[in-house]
């Protein structure tokens, strides 16, 4: 059963719209009772292969915009790959960008684009989230819905570290330079202001002087271990094509060949900022071969094109940021709406984004409302956009110093609190040595304070996290000590 945690997620009557051929509709019967479980109205839609594409794409975004009329919270799950032909379960398309210049105008005539399903006036920002599950056959699209639903409902670890997990591949590939630099420097800015201290960090970055390098020859190895280590999201940023992540020097980063030798990656979601890797309408793509594979990620968030560094890196950091801003459970497909959003519109400040786009200027690449507007209609999410990242209840923490000893306040964001804290202090990035840890009952008081010791000089990562029954909680902050 799903914990209260995951029930609470729905405070009102949503609406979840399965869309696709009724055989593929028939085999994820389990999921759509999964989703019915939770409050959901399960609404069918049939999807013809006898007639045209473009008319059934037609009438399912007419179906979908009255829904979205009537309710305004809502995901639609699109059932079925679309090919060229757009078969079994067609995409709508968007004009595309000639991005790199006139090599690439073959990639810019149209893109293949879910978005205008649920973005009732065109404007780039969704009113509903969408996925699809890019499958062929029944059998595999039973083989990915019980996927997802043994990853919001399996019993997990008692201590359940991954849901504090956050992987980061960050891997330029054979690309300029001067652009593997700006991945490079973006990815150390996001490693040190935009991770929470709340997040446990692993990850590859693929240039020499970063605390977390790994040289060509050892890439596809530690790829492969980041993936299977089943953190809640791993996060890539590099160079793609519709069958891997770009190779490094000649040497492989992961192909759609090493998909099946992935061990237990089901547990993470995969968020991959780069060109191609989402083609559905390519096959086998690679995205797609990721999200059915049985130890693949349980979604791949991806784009389904051509798309540029600059306005990766950015929705990159709109993504972070919606992950991190969650209190509690999330939905993947929520994370994604609000992130399109957050990128198209962009006004408020936002001290990271500024020194991305400052970045991004100073080399000459554009991050103008055209191509953010074109990043909203590339990216997709290949799966469940209504699958809940179980991310923990915040605790706030409230660290005093007082000559070099740390007395630490933590309190619940909710009524409820953990039964129990365990506190991690460490040297804060690159070094991430744990210098403490501390285990402590909380009784029913509204606080729990914890005397913590005497730190030598410098900037600490503080952690602190509980359960109580199948409810996480996690906190963190950084504090640097003077004396």
């Amino acid at each position: 059963m799903p914990s209260l945690a995951i029930l609470c997620l729905v405070a009102c009557p949503q609406v979840y719209v399965v869309a696709g051929p009724k055989p593929l509709l028939d085999a994820i019967e389990p999921l759509c009772a999964h989703r019915a479980a939770e409050g959901f109205d399960v609404v069918r839609h049939e999807i013809s292969t006898e007639r045209d594409a473009e008319t059934e794409s037609a009438a399912l975004r007419t179906d979908v915009h009255e829904r979205i009329l009537a309710s305004e919270r809502g995901y639609l799950l699109l059932v079925g790959d679309c090919d060229a032909t757009g078969r079994p379960t067609p995409s709508r398309t968007r004009p595309g960008l000639a991005i790199y210049g006139d090599d690439y105008a073959r990639f810019a005539a149209t893109i293949p684009s879910d978005l205008g399903y649920v973005d009732i006036d065109d404007d780039g920002r969704p009113e509903w989230a969408c996925g699809r599950l890019p499958v062929r056959t029944a059998n595999e699209a039973a083989a990915l819905a019980a996927k997802i639903v043994d990853y919001e409902t399996r019993e997990h670890d008692a201590e359940s570290a991954w849901r504090r997990e956050l992987a980061l591949l960050a891997i330029p590939g054979n690309i300029q330079q001067s652009i593997a630099h700006i991945v490079d420097n973006a990815a150390t800015l996001l490693l040190t202001q935009e991770i929470p201290a709340t997040w446990e960090l692993q990850g590859v970055i693929g240039l020499h002087g970063n605390p977390l390098y790994a040289p060509p020859d050892a890439l596809l190895g530690r790829v492969r271990a980041t993936l299977d280590r089943g953190a809640l999201a791993t996060v890539y940023f590099g160079h793609g094509w519709t069958t891997a992540f770009a190779p490094v020097d000649g040497q492989p980063v992961f192909r759609n060949r090493d998909v099946p030798s992935l061990a237990s990656a089901e547990r993470t979601v995969l968020f991959a900022f780069c060109c191609n890797v989402g083609g559905f309408q390519h096959e086998p793509a690679f995205g797609e071969l990721l999200a059915r594979a049985p130890h693949g990620p349980c979604a791949v968030v991806a784009a389904t094109d051509v798309s540029t560094v600059a306005t990766d890196l950015a929705f990159g950091h709109e993504v972070l940021g919606a992950l991190r801003r969650a209190d509690g459970p999330t939905r993947i497909g929520d994370v994604v709406r609000v992130a399109k959003r957050r990128l198209l519109d962009g006004q408020e400040r936002d001290a990271t984004r500024n020194q991305i786009r400052t970045i991004c200027r100073s080399l000459g690449l554009d991050t103008s409302t055209r191509l953010r507007r074109h990043t909203s209609d590339l990216y997709h999410v290949l799966g469940d956009p209504a699958l809940v990242l179980p991310i923990p209840y915040r605790l706030a923490l409230d660290a005093t110093i007082e000559k070099g000893r740390i007395t630490l306040t933590t309190r619940s964001t909710l009524d409820a609190h953990p039964d129990a804290l365990t506190i991690e202090v460490r040297r804060a990035f690159p070094d991430e040595t744990v210098v403490l840890t501390k285990k402590m009952e909380w009784a029913d008081d509204a606080s729990a304070v914890a005397e913590l010791g005497r730190f030598e000089r410098g900037r600490v990562r503080i952690r602190a996290f509980g359960r109580r029954g199948e409810t996480h909680f996690a906190g963190g902050t950084t504090i640097r000590v003077r004396q």
